[in-house]
């Protein structure tokens, strides 16, 4: 983001731009590929006292070598996994998990109560520190405020937390529809930069994805100190098929930023997980794997664009070349969760994906093959 301009374009222009984007996709885009390696299932995760059983994993990372670390939607604890990767064809060949580590906040109490305890999405490690980050949809259980929270992993204990506040770039988050908040978390491999994201549009940003239209989204760039600065609009896709059947999903539709991965400083992989309807309307899964430039994108953290960006057309989007997409099934198939995993003997990189299961431990992690030429 850091070569971001704020030149304006409409923005009818730059939605054509984006639903062309698979067949004029740039020079840089066009060395990125995602190769599908396959699906590895597994029961584990459980765990003596049900507040800590593995559910709902919705955002995990790699820590080194094998291990990685997750979040669920559910219960308020890391946890730590062993994840076995082919060199040679990325396949998953085992997942084990290690004990979870209770979170605690900053005076070293356990988090009590389902305020406190849901809505944990996404994860990153810091080898510098050795902490994780955590992307919170709640502020200390407040639904109407996301924030990112520092944890050591061996004790689970809060370390600092970043939260709307004063007019910064971080404010616009307190524009927060509950349950929309901080839906993913990065970090780059070279400087410690890290990146997030809310799942759907902020209430300043305009409405949420339907069959018709995409929904905004702001991807936010912190600098290794810690500090908010620019921000990128990004617009998904519509859901496309309005969901008919069955009848617990009717109006459940969806489509918004689940996860994000750093490849540099302009460049990120957007997982856009959508639940809508088949061309019958029946409810699944939708995956979608985009590469988001953000060289000429416009920077919307700027005063302008802080009290919304829904009626202006004085902004550009990032730039989004498909490179992925499955469909799934309800059961055991929302796939929301992305991380690097290690280089394998081509040179290529991992890239997992893992599902929020919905309960219990049965468990689902999707390979792929990442390639940069």
């Amino acid at each position: 983001m850091r070569g971001m301009r704020s030149s304006p374009r409409s923005i009818l222009t730059s939605v054509v731009t984006l639903l062309a984007a698979g067949c004029n996709a740039s020079p840089a885009a066009a060395q990125v590929q995602i190769v599908d390696v396959g699906r590895f299932n597994f029961t584990g995760g459980g765990s003596a006292d049900p507040r800590l059983v593995a559910e709902e994993l919705s955002g995990f990372a790699r820590v080194e070598g094998d291990r990685y670390v997750a979040v669920g939607d559910d219960h308020a604890a890391l946890y730590f996994l062993d994840i076995a990767i082919d060199q040679q064809t990325g396949r998953v060949r085992s997942v084990s998990f290690d004990r979870p580590i209770p979170l605690l906040d900053f005076e070293g109490r356990p988090l009590t109560g389902r305020g406190q305890s849901a809505d944990r999405e996404d994860v990153i490690y810091n080898p510098e520190h050795r902490t994780v980050w955590i992307a919170d949809e709640r502020d200390g259980g407040d639904v109407a405020r996301p924030s990112l929270v520092e944890v050591d992993p061996r004790s689970g204990r809060e370390l600092s937390r970043l939260a709307p506040g004063a007019d910064a770039p971080f404010s616009v988050y307190s524009a927060i529809r509950a349950n929309y908040g901080f839906e993913a978390l990065t970090r780059e491999e070279d400087d410690g930069t890290m990146w997030t994201a809310n799942e759907e549009a902020l209430a300043i940003d305009g409405p949420l994805a339907s069959p018709t239209a995409g929904t905004i989204v702001r991807i936010q760039e912190i600098v290794a100190e810690g500090a908010p600065t620019r921000q990128a609009a990004y617009v998904t896709d519509p859901t496309d098929h309005a969901i008919t059947s069955p009848a617990g999903a009717l109006g459940e539709d969806r489509n918004g930023v689940s996860a994000i991965v750093a490849l540099d400083d302009e460049r990120l992989l957007v997982l856009e997980r959508g639940l809508v309807g088949d061309a019958s309307g029946m409810a699944g899964f939708r995956i979608r794997i985009y590469l988001a430039d953000l060289e000429e994108a416009t920077d919307v953290s700027v005063p302008p664009y802080r009290s919304g960006l829904a009626g202006r057309t004085d902004w550009e989007p990032a730039h989004k070349t498909l490179l992925f997409e499955r469909r799934f099934g309800l059961p055991v198939s929302n796939f929301e969760g992305m991380a690097l995993g290690p280089r394998l003997a081509n040179g290529q990189r991992s890239l997992l994906l893992i599902a929020d299961n919905g309960g219990g431990t049965w468990q689902s992690i999707y390979a792929l093959r990442l390639s940069q030429e």
